[in-house]
C-alpha cells in the first residue's frame, strides 16, 4: 500500500483526508506502521458516498475560486 499510495496509485478520500485511500476495488486507512483494508460493507459504502460528496465539494469550491 505505500509503494501504491506513493506513485499514486490510491485515490484519496479528499484532498483533505489523505489518511483514507481507495486501492483496487477497496478502502483502506493508514495505522500505525501500515494500512488497514476496510472489510465492513456498510462503512465501504458510506465512504464511497463521502467521496462523492467531497469530490463534488471540492469541485464547487474550486470552480468559485475558494479550493
Amino acid at each position: 500500500m505505500n509503494a501504491a499510495f506513493d506513485e499514486g496509485a490510491a485515490t484519496l478520500l479528499s484532498g483533505a483526508v489523505n489518511w483514507v485511500v481507495r486501492y483496487r476495488g477497496a478502502w483502506w486507512v493508514v495505522y500505525e506502521h501500515g494500512w488497514l483494508r476496510i472489510t465492513d460493507t456498510a462503512t465501504a459504502h458510506d465512504l464511497d458516498q463521502a467521496a462523492i460528496r467531497l469530490a463534488k465539494a471540492e469541485a464547487a469550491a474550486k470552480h468559485t475560486g475558494q479550493g
